[in-house]
This record gives C-alpha cells, sequence and structure tokens, in this order.
C-alpha cells in the first residue's frame, strides 16, 4: 500500500448550496498543513461489576474539527477552475461581489455559508479524506517582511469521511497546477490615520508585519435529536453552527524602530483611525486590499530587549463603520457596514461566493 507523503498531498474546497450535501470541489488551495480530525466523543462503561477493568466503550458524538494552513496567492483561473486561498476568507467572512472587475468580501451578521473540503494524502487507491459543510469558525491573515502572506483556518465540519463518493484522486489531481503569484510583504502599502479625511501617502507608516484575526465566535459542536425543521438527522453528527457572540476582528502591527509616540497617544486619545493595506503585484497589477474603516488602539508595547534597536507592536480591535470613516473600496467610491473589508482583483471573472 502507497505511504501518505506530505508532498504528494492535494486539497480542494467549493462552496456547497445545502448543508449535508457534499460537492465536487473546483478550488485548489495552496496548502503547507493540514489538520482536520475526528474528534469523536465516547463513553466508557462504568458500571460496577466485580472487577476493576474498563469492559468497553461506547460512540456518542461524532464531531470534525481542524484547521488549514496555506499560502496566499492571487488567484489564477484555469478553464472553469482555480488556484485560490480566497474561498476560505470569503467563506469565513460570508459575502463577496463581484464588482469593477474584481471581488468585495465582506462581512455578513448570519454566517450561512459553508463549503466542502476534499483532500488526497498520496496513500489510497481511489478515496480521499472529505470534510463536508465546514464552517470557519477562524481565521488569521498574516505576514511579514521577506514572507508572502498566509492563511491560517479554524473549521467545523459536519462529517469527515475517507471515501471516493463526489470527489476522487483522479478529480483532485486534474485541479489545476498553475502557480499564480504569490501576495508578498513587499507588495502592501500600509496607511493609517484619524477619521479627518482620505488616507494619503502622508499617511504610509513602514511596518515589518502584520496579523489579523477573525473570530466569528461559532457555537461549539452540539448534539441534538434529528430535526426535520433544520435537515437534522443523525444524532451523532453535531448541528450547524451558529454564531454565539460577537465577532472579533483584531490587526497586529510591529514596527521595526520605535522612533514616535504616534501610537501611544492613540491609544491614549482613544482615537478613531482608518487604516488601509493596498497590496499590487508590481508585473501584473493583481490586487489584494484589506481595509479598515474604524479601528482603536487596544495596546501597544516596545520593551527594551537589550543594547539593540527598540522593535514596537501594536493591536487595534475593528469596529463596524461609523459615518465619520473617509475610506471606501479601493476600486470603487462604495462602502460596507462592517468592521473589515477586502478587495480583490485577479483572476476571477465572477462573485467568490
Amino acid at each position: 500500500m502507497p505511504v501518505g507523503i506530505g508532498t504528494k498531498t492535494i486539497m480542494g474546497a467549493k462552496k456547497e448550496t445545502t448543508f449535508r450535501t457534499r460537492v465536487a470541489v473546483t478550488e485548489k488551495l495552496p496548502i503547507y498543513s493540514e489538520g482536520i480530525e475526528f474528534d469523536f466523543t465516547d463513553v466508557m462503561h462504568e458500571y460496577l461489576y466485580g472487577g476493576a477493568g474498563s469492559q468497553g466503550s461506547t460512540r456518542v458524538m461524532e464531531s470534525v474539527t481542524g484547521s488549514v494552513e496555506m499560502t496566499v496567492p492571487y488567484t489564477v483561473k484555469s478553464g472553469s477552475n482555480f488556484v485560490s486561498a480566497s474561498l476560505p476568507i470569503a467563506l469565513g467572512m460570508g459575502a463577496s461581489a463581484f464588482a469593477n472587475g474584481g471581488n468585495q468580501i465582506t462581512f455578513t451578521d448570519d454566517l450561512n455559508v459553508f463549503g466542502t473540503f476534499a483532500w488526497d494524502k498520496g496513500h489510497h487507491a481511489s478515496s480521499v479524506w472529505q470534510a463536508d459543510s465546514c464552517y470557519v469558525n477562524s481565521f488569521t491573515l498574516a505576514c511579514s517582511a521577506g514572507e508572502a502572506m498566509t492563511l491560517s483556518c479554524d473549521l467545523v465540519a459536519y462529517n469527515l469521511a475517507i471515501d471516493g463518493t463526489t470527489n476522487n484522486v483522479s478529480g483532485l489531481a486534474a485541479l489545476p497546477t498553475d502557480a499564480g503569484d504569490l501576495v508578498l510583504f513587499s507588495d502592501f502599502d500600509f496607511r493609517i490615520g484619524d477619521q479627518a479625511g482620505a488616507l494619503g501617502s502622508s499617511d504610509s507608516i513602514g511596518i515589518n508585519s502584520f496579523s489579523i484575526t477573525v473570530n466569528n465566535n461559532l457555537t461549539d459542536s452540539e448534539q441534538s435529536t434529528p430535526d426535520n425543521a433544520s435537515s437534522h438527522t443523525d444524532s451523532k453528527k453535531t448541528i450547524q453552527p451558529v454564531r454565539n457572540g460577537f465577532r472579533e476582528v483584531t490587526l497586529e502591527i510591529g514596527l521595526p524602530r520605535y522612533s514616535s509616540d504616534t501610537f501611544v497617544d492613540f491609544l491614549n486619545n482613544q482615537t478613531n483611525l482608518q487604516a488601509t493595506l493596498l497590496g499590487t503585484q508590481p508585473s501584473s497589477s493583481e490586487e489584494f486590499d484589506i481595509i479598515f474603516p474604524n479601528l482603536k488602539v487596544e495596546s501597544v508595547s516596545a520593551p527594551v530587549g537589550g543594547s539593540g534597536a527598540i522593535a514596537q507592536s501594536v493591536t487595534m480591535r475593528a469596529l463596524v463603520r461609523n459615518s465619520a470613516s473617509d475610506v471606501t473600496f479601493a476600486d470603487a467610491s462604495s462602502t460596507d457596514a462592517g468592521e473589515m473589508w477586502i478587495e480583490t482583483d485577479d483572476g476571477r471573472t465572477a462573485s467568490i461566493l
């Protein structure tokens, strides 16, 4: 039997239309690690029977959770398929619209989009791993100087199976092999300022890293008896998750030099800020833009760690757009009510979702 080797792994994904209904994947995800697992719950037979050994256990719940990490490229289209990391981002935010030649990805209060993730670990003749009806509970976009941007997603799935139904080895192998341009740290221009006019070149600030975390605060895996109204028919499977609190969006930036108290002043004065991370591929003009209409600084750190130059880190909370915000989508004058917008311009010619 072939041995599973990481280099042979291929993962694809696609948005589903109906919960619990697996679909054939059409988007190749440029992953570098995967940890989606069976997270089953068993109960031990603990009644007293005259001995000290455990007599057995019984399966009572079959939840599925895990994480996927990938590099973020500018989306490449090949035929009707893609090489992209945009779909998991859109699933984690909830909405997308194609406008002005690109996609505008925004938040929705009721997160009701989910997808099939399928991957071949290279050791089965025809069967692949398939996670059905995956919700993105949280994700992180991160990038540092000299590196490409990465995406890490925490998923909650309805079911995990190893079979060849709907997706199989040959289908995954047929996904595009095109290597798109990576979204690099050097592609970004970071601008931040108070809400006193549109951001300009004078608002550009040099940073050497950023990390954006979105936590949807979905319910943990929950069990229920069958419920026809929600199409939940297997009491050992978890019910469809829903938002279980406020969405949390944070932005953390690193500055290579502590040379100003600007962010300390923003913190002390509780200043409402606005910021953009505009990414443009130099040779193709593809775009990956991240926009924050309303931010507040939550912490500033500039510790002395020895005799070298002192670096600074700043953590900010993203808030829903307020009326004082001046930012708009990079390729349109439109806005959105959410606390973060992502706008892409690449190989796609229609909405991600």
